[in-house]
């Protein structure tokens, strides 16, 4: 059975949370002189997560390199909500024994050069390769958050304004602002004075042409130097697809390209008057989801590796502005006596899962 729980919510509300500022015990950080409302109310958000033992965070102090790998699912008309899926880590655990994991399973399982993603998982060889993909990816040293943004208000640019034009439509422009605005404050959360930070999308509407990505890459930029007061070394964005890597990038993108896909899927079966504004209720999914997404979303709420993970749900408010909420997802396992475990719904899955 899967269970969303909510652990907090609070209004966009222009607040100071100081108390957070002198809390040094924390692996969240909010700088001094921080003054953007979004930034303190996440912030605030975060810590009390971390407090509570609902969220923990990662140690990313000693990384010279930061790497940001940002999907982004939702897009199909029948979806609820918008999911940016963030994956921020460091270089070197990247170049290091998940590299080498995830090229052993690309050589047993996509040995054609055939990506992983939550769409094409009808294929065998993908189906294959997820559950060892999935648990090699446990031991990344990195927190995996994302972000579900409501349809009703997936034109909303979080208030924010730049001082240049945008070559893009309202819709693709807003989705660019909500994406560098969670990644920033991911950066500006977990990361230190002088790291470089390698920012990679997937190929995508923000990135569609030269001008478009030239535009994201100013409104990134924009949104770093806006939630990183502290200062940040070299910023690199890339698209993971151009990349001449035997798929290191195209493969950190699909992390939060399966998450994202799991997430969104799990979120369309819930009625919107059965997800709880209140802190401490849960919503059990009801309808029967596809079973790859059954298997990446226990994996999300059953982590027990270095990874970690965050869901937030940004939905609108009554007053007109904004509501942030943190959500644990949870798998009830049931009793073990009860019976065996359910069957894979089709001949590949069963076929697949004896390779796992």
């Amino acid at each position: 059975m899967l269970i969303w729980t909510l652990i907090r919510q609070h209004q966009r509300l222009h607040c100071v949370y100081s108390k957070y500022e002198t809390n040094r015990m924390s692996r969240w950080n909010v700088p001094a002189d921080a003054t953007d409302a979004l930034q303190l109310q996440f912030g605030a958000l975060m810590r009390e997560g971390e407090e509570r033992g609902e969220i923990r965070f990662p140690d990313l102090s000693g990384e010279q390199q930061l790497v940001l790998a940002g999907d982004y699912s939702g897009e199909h008309s029948d979806a609820k909500y918008q999911v940016v899926s963030l994956l921020l880590c460091g270089m070197s655990d990247c170049m290091g024994n998940w590299d080498a994991d995830r090229t052993a399973i690309r050589d047993q399982h996509l040995a054609d050069g055939r990506r992983h993603a939550f769409k094409k998982l009808h294929d065998a060889s993908r189906q294959r390769a997820l559950v060892p993909f999935l648990s090699a990816t446990s031991d990344i040293n990195g927190i995996l958050l994302s972000v579900a943004i409501d349809k009703d208000i997936e034109k909303t640019d979080l208030g924010y304004q730049f001082p240049f034009e945008t070559p893009s439509t309202e819709l693709v422009h807003a989705k660019l602002i909500r994406i560098a605005t969670f990644g920033a404050l991911l950066v500006s959360g977990l990361g230190a004075v002088g790291q470089d930070v390698m920012w990679l999308t997937d190929d995508d509407a923000i990135v569609a042409n030269d001008e478009q990505t030239t535009h994201a890459v100013n409104v990134i930029d924009s949104m770093l130097t806006r939630m990183c007061p502290f200062g940040l070394g070299e910023v690199c964005v890339g698209i993971a697809g151009k990349f001449d890597d035997n798929r290191l990038a195209e493969d950190l993108c699909a992390i939060p390209d399966l998450a994202g896909g799991a997430i969104s899927e799990t979120l369309g079966l819930l009625d919107a008057a059965t997800i709880p504004r209140e802190s401490g209720r849960s919503s059990v999914v009801q309808r029967e989801s596809a079973f790859k997404a059954k298997i990446i979303y226990t994996w999300i709420a059953t982590l027990q590796g270095k990874l970690s993970t965050a869901v937030c749900l940004v939905r609108p408010h009554e007053s007109g502005g904004i509501q942030m909420s943190f959500a644990n997802p949870t798998v009830d396992l049931g009793d073990s006596d009860e019976g065996s475990e359910p069957e894979p719904v089709s001949d590949k899955w069963r076929a697949s899962s004896t390779s796992w």
